[in-house]
């Protein structure tokens, strides 16, 4: 599994070179299908732990990629003109292994995101306006795989390719949260829902992950990559809403302090290496005597275990309400929902406008 992080790029490029093309809804589909395949094949290739034991960042490296197949499919290119295309994403593809110091997550947007989303609509512009490049980035002396990893496989590119879409892979988050918590907060959850249980019920609770991932997210500064923060508001507030994921102030109040002191995160060597990965296990004592205990293998949104196209709405209503409101919410969840009759993304701008 490569988990490049595509969407927050390939998304907005294809967005920008969109509206700036007219295209449909159709066009738009293909151009992100093909952005997700690029740029996790891409990740594939430069091999995701290898980039990072090189202090590379594989999410943008393989994002900027994304973006640029995703804006180029879009701009009208002749075939050999991706030659060109592609040559111009390995010259913008960057990153390094800093971000996670970055506390305010700012920079870290921009790295994952906006960064890689501009750079592939300038390099579609550049070459739809006759730019030229190198004939190809991806093999000869000091191309673009060694550049980034000591053994490229640059079969990877290749493989299953027109069978296997990279975009079927993909894992939903369903709480707005760091994707270490996304497992152990559903086996709270369903501790919480199916004993019915309220904070002045927990004695202690106990929560194993893997180990990279109990090393990110425990007892953070920032609440969305805490743990402790994040169980304490489930079991006060019944869910994980983006609002309470991201109150720095509500991490200090006197009943979040208070659940946050009875909990355990340990890093699981077993987890660590099991699978399918990303397994957890949280324990929970009660004040009147029972231990309850819920093993997450597989969590809800991910690729094998995938959200609905309502429980995908719903959150989606979580972020962009208190934004737009729920009409105009509601009216964009619907054009996406039915994204393939749309004649004109430019359609689109109206219902993303605040």
């Amino acid at each position: 599994m490569c988990r490049p992080s595509p969407g927050c790029a390939v998304l907005p490029a294809a967005l920008a070179m969109g509206e700036r093309e007219n295209i449909s809804g159709v066009e738009l589909i293909n151009s992100v299908v093909l952005g997700y395949d690029i740029g996790s094949r891409t990740t594939r290739a430069l091999g995701r732990n290898e980039m990072r034991a090189r202090n590379h960042l594989p999410f943008s490296i393989g994002g900027t990629m994304g973006a640029i197949a995703a804006a180029g499919c879009l701009a009208g290119l002749e075939e050999e003109q991706y030659r060109d295309l592609l040559s111009y994403g390995a010259q913008q593809a960057s990153g390094i292994m800093t971000y996670p110091r970055d506390v305010e997550h700012i920079e870290k947007a921009f790295i994952f995101g906006g960064m890689n989303a501009r750079n592939g609509v300038m390099a579609a512009e550049m070459i739809q306006m006759g730019f030229t490049g190198v004939y190809d980035t991806f093999d000869g002396d000091g191309n673009f795989l060694v550049a980034y990893a000591d053994n490229p496989k640059g079969e990877e590119l290749i493989k299953e390719l027109g069978t296997r879409f990279e975009v079927m892979g993909t894992n939903i988050k369903k709480f707005c949260t760091g994707f270490p918590i996304q497992s152990p907060a559903e086996g709270l959850l369903i501790l919480i829902n199916k004993y019915d249980l309220k904070p002045d019920d927990i004695k202690s609770i106990t929560a194993r992950l893997p180990e990279s991932g109990a090393h990110t997210v425990n007892d953070r500064e920032m609440p969305d990559i805490n743990l402790q923060y994040l169980f304490a508001v489930a079991l006060l507030d019944g869910r994980i809403s983006f609002e309470a994921a991201h109150s720095v102030e509500r991490m200090t109040e006197p009943d979040v302090l208070e659940l946050r002191s009875k909990m355990t995160l340990i890093g699981d060597p077993e987890l660590t290496h099991a699978d399918p990965e990303w397994q957890s296990i949280v324990e929970i004592t009660t004040n009147d005597g029972r231990d309850l205990k819920e093993h997450v293998v597989s969590f809800k949104g991910k690729a094998d275990n995938p959200l609905t196209t309502e429980e995908v709405a719903e959150k989606a209503l979580d972020l962009m309400e208190p934004v737009i409101g729920k009409t105009q919410s509601d009216e964009l969840i619907d054009a996406i929902n039915n994204l393939e009759t749309l004649d004109s993304v430019r359609k689109l701008r109206p219902l993303l406008a605040v």
